[in-house]
């Protein structure tokens, strides 16, 4: 998250100057995080497999905390308070991108600790002795 927002600030502030950067940056991370809220939910399961996606009230969360995002960089009145620019739409488009990298991260983590979990039931498997072994019929 942090290299991604970080790589974002660096190349606008190269292109077009500090306070896109800022702003492109702020996007960055907020978008971040809120897709880092949603991979976190669960160690294993996958995000696109989760049931917390289909509650009404995460989508009104989600719904709020994303048009705070999109005011927080589009009107004039909180381009003084934060000192910001209004973002093109390649420009938010280079913020969802680096954002989602987050996701991609976590999704073969995930993968990871899925294959590993059950490498080692596969192997407890077999070195679990048979209970029926001694038994004649």
């Amino acid at each position: 998250m942090a290299a991604a927002t970080l790589a974002v600030i660096a190349g606008a502030e190269n292109e077009e100057g500090q306070d896109l950067g800022r702003a492109m940056g702020m996007t960055t991370f907020a978008i971040a995080n809120l897709l880092f809220a949603f991979t976190a939910r669960d160690a294993l399961r996958s995000v696109f497999r989760s049931r917390h996606l289909q509650r009404p009230s995460l989508h009104h969360r989600v719904a709020r905390i994303a048009a705070a995002i999109i005011l927080a960089t589009e009107l004039s009145f909180f381009h003084r308070i934060l000192d910001s620019v209004e973002l093109t739409g390649n420009q938010w488009l280079i913020c969802i991108g680096a954002a989602s990298t987050i996701v991609v991260v976590s999704e073969i983590w995930k993968f990871g600790l899925r294959r590993r979990e059950s490498a080692a039931e596969r192997a407890e498997e077999h070195t679990q002795p048979d209970s029926t072994a001694g038994v004649r019929a």
